[in-house]
């Protein structure tokens, strides 16, 4: 691959902050969950409200990224809502 190749810096960048997005949410999630579930009786019922939807945003993602993945392979350049302008930047000074 080359180097000067804007369209896979792109890409990759858009991929990476997106999976720091992910991985920063996820953390979000268990440390909430681990906080709320110390409170008798409620917390445990709004941890598992919380692992549900953990369960829920992972498919989701699943999703997501294979809609990327296809994007990116039929050429098109999908910007996703918040991370897409900042690998744009990225991309272009790299």
């Amino acid at each position: 691959m080359r180097k000067d190749d804007s369209y896979a810096k792109y890409h990759a960048m858009q991929s990476i902050l997106f999976t720091v997005a992910l991985v920063v949410i996820s953390f979000l999630f268990v440390i909430v969950g681990m906080v709320l579930g110390l409170i008798p009786f409620l917390g445990k019922m709004i941890g598992f409200i919380l692992a549900i939807a953990q369960v829920i945003v992972n498919l989701l993602v699943f999703l997501a990224w294979l809609f990327l993945m296809w994007k990116a392979f039929t050429g098109e350049k999908y910007r996703l809502p918040i991370v897409g302008e900042q690998a744009e930047k990225m991309a272009s000074k790299a």
